[in-house]
């Protein structure tokens, strides 16, 4: 792996590592309820070594996977919120952390988790609900990125 801002120790990994939280937060709660289904599969895609194409999001999702007891706590006491203006000052963040070409392929991983999310709680037919879409499309715009 080349040598990334990551390896920086001034510079936070705690911040990527939230924003995991941030996307599961805002998907997973569209329809206003996390079911163990979207949980159990943003824990999974935490920990898949081969779902991320980013050497970065590898390390972050891996770290977010053994974070999550944390980021629940903190998420419970209110310190971490789930807030779109939040979750856009943690990607400029992410812009700042991460060099130019890194900064692609973390964020094309942290839509795809999006996108994994959201299917997991789809029932029968409806694989993705409308308030689901609605962030996805909003996570997509936020992340800059194009399918």
């Amino acid at each position: 792996m080349t040598a990334s801002r990551l390896d920086n120790p001034r510079l936070p990994e705690r911040v990527l590592v939230q924003l995991t939280f941030q996307i599961f937060l805002h998907v997973a709660d569209a329809d206003q309820t996390i079911d163990a289904d979207e949980l159990n599969q943003y824990m999974k895609l935490l920990n898949e070594p081969t779902f991320c194409q980013s050497k970065v999001a590898k390390r972050i999702f891996r770290l977010a996977g053994d974070s999550y007891p944390a980021l629940a706590k903190q998420y419970a006491g209110g310190k971490i919120k789930k807030d779109f203006i939040e979750m856009t000052e943690a990607v400029k963040n992410a812009d700042r952390i991460l060099k130019e070409d890194e900064q692609t392929h973390f964020k094309e991983d942290l839509y795809r988790l999006g996108v994994e999310i959201a299917k997991a709680s789809g029932k029968w037919f409806a694989k993705t609900s409308e308030e689901e879409k609605q962030v996805l499309s909003q996570l997509r715009t936020l992340l800059n990125i194009d399918t």
